[in-house]
């Protein structure tokens, strides 16, 4: 287990993992998919998705194909009160008025079974209350033919055929894994979109936090460094008790200078004017 993690995180910052094309139904809400050989159905790209959801999502596959659903991922909000307060409903046909797929409305985190529609068609059908804070769900949605099989096709245990591409992409298709069965695959590993979404956060939430204790340190280091500076420079006679070779004025005297009121002209020379003789006067005249 470790090591799958560790290997998961290498290959999910770089980018090495399987994929398959991804719908998310709250961007999609309403609307349809048209499925050639696989589909991943979520409901959304957040960690959790959006609270007062109300969408219906028809996929259609070509003729002759039925609609398989194997579940990923499933993790909605609890009952209340006994009820489901964000459920999940799968209608066997082009709306709601179709069959429903799902032996009940589904909610919370029990993952409904695997389901195959009896036509081309398919409609997934959620609904969320204004205080979701969940994952979701995620399913693997496939077109599908009954055995027997053709010989671009692969045969599942489960008498389904599906696309024999599909084989060893690290997604149950088949629904009883029958095609990720006998894959060894080296330095590859799958990551679904839910799992990666949660590294890159991990990732960059970390950074952030790095970062913003870094800033700290540095800003406490250099306010200590400052205050020490003051600290011992205040008591230094050598900075603040120079001889000022120029008038000093009670404007001069700032914080650590002393107090203007007790200043003593000690080290000062005061110069007295001596008045000037008639004689010295009448000599410059000359």
């Amino acid at each position: 287990m470790e090591s799958y993690l560790k290997w998961s995180v290498i290959i999910g910052l770089f980018g090495f993992c399987y994929s398959i094309d991804t719908q998310y139904m709250n961007e999609a809400c309403n609307g349809s998919s048209v499925i050639d050989t696989t589909l991943l159905l979520e409901t959304s790209k957040s960690l959790s998705y959006p609270p007062l959801m109300n969408c219906f999502h028809r996929v259609n596959v070509a003729s002759g194909f039925k609609v398989h659903v194997s579940v990923e991922r499933f993790e909605l909000e609890e009952k209340m009160a006994n009820a489901c307060v964000d459920y999940l409903i799968l209608y066997d046909g082009a709306d709601q008025n179709a069959p429903i797929l799902n032996s009940e409305v589904t909610c919370g985190k029990t993952a409904p079974e695997n389901v195959t529609s009896s036509s081309n068609i398919l409609t997934f059908y959620f609904k969320s209350d204004h205080s979701s804070a969940l994952r979701g769900f995620a399913f693997v949605v496939t077109p599908v033919t009954d055995v027997p099989c053709s010989s671009s096709q692969l045969q599942c245990n489960n008498s389904l055929c599906i696309d024999a591409s599909l084989k060893c992409d690290s997604y149950n298709q088949c629904g009883d894994k029958t095609d990720e069965n006998d894959c060894q695959v080296i330095g590859s590993s799958k990551i679904d979109d839910s799992n990666t979404t949660l590294i890159i956060g991990l990732v960059i939430g970390i950074t952030i936090l790095i970062a913003i204790i870094i800033a700290i340190v540095i800003n406490v280091y250099k306010n200590n460094k400052w205050k020490r500076f003051l600290n011992q420079h205040l008591e230094d006679p050598d900075v603040w008790n120079a001889s000022p070779s120029y008038p000093v004025t009670q404007k001069y005297f700032t914080s650590g200078r002393g107090n203007y009121n007790t200043l003593s002209n000690e080290n000062y020379n005061e110069v007295t004017l001596q008045p000037h003789s008639e004689e010295s006067i009448h000599n410059s005249e000359i």
